[in-house]
């Protein structure tokens, strides 16, 4: 990892309340670190549980990408219909105050998460300087 990257470890003690847990840690890392974070780090199965109970309880809240320029009644209708089709997978999470970018770490257990913060961030599938990435981490995408 880069030399400004801030990093928290979390638990999820109920997937739940997995979007209220993400959230109050994101909080906690803005107190200690006075920034908030732009990248979460989970396990395949932890991913698959918080977009389980997403589906469940939250599917009209899931965007779809496809669903950019479509107005609002487009939109629901779509959802609807996808609603039936499949399970939606998350790739990030926001609010008002921050986003994150939903990354795979596989060596992170079950149940915990990693809450970072790089200020310039390389992700797979981005061109960058094989000559200068000594301590430059490449995050792995969910999609």
């Amino acid at each position: 990892m880069g030399k400004n990257v801030k990093k928290m470890i979390c638990f999820i003690e109920d997937y739940i309340f997995w979007d209220d847990t993400i959230h109050a840690h994101a909080v906690k890392f803005h107190d200690r670190y006075s920034i908030y974070p732009n990248i979460m780090q989970a396990g395949k199965e932890t991913w698959k549980e918080i977009d389980h109970y997403a589906n469940l309880f939250h599917p009209g809240r899931i965007e779809w990408d496809d669903l950019a320029g479509l107005e609002p009644e487009e939109m629901e209708e779509t959802d609807a219909e996808s609603e039936e089709e499949e399970i939606k997978s998350l790739s990030g999470f926001a609010t008002l105050d921050y986003s994150l970018e939903f990354c795979i770490e596989e060596s992170v257990k079950d149940k915990y998460f990693i809450l970072l913060y790089d200020g310039n961030p390389i992700f797979d599938g981005e061109p960058y300087d094989l000559e200068n990435m000594d301590g430059v981490t490449i995050y792995k995408k969910i999609a």
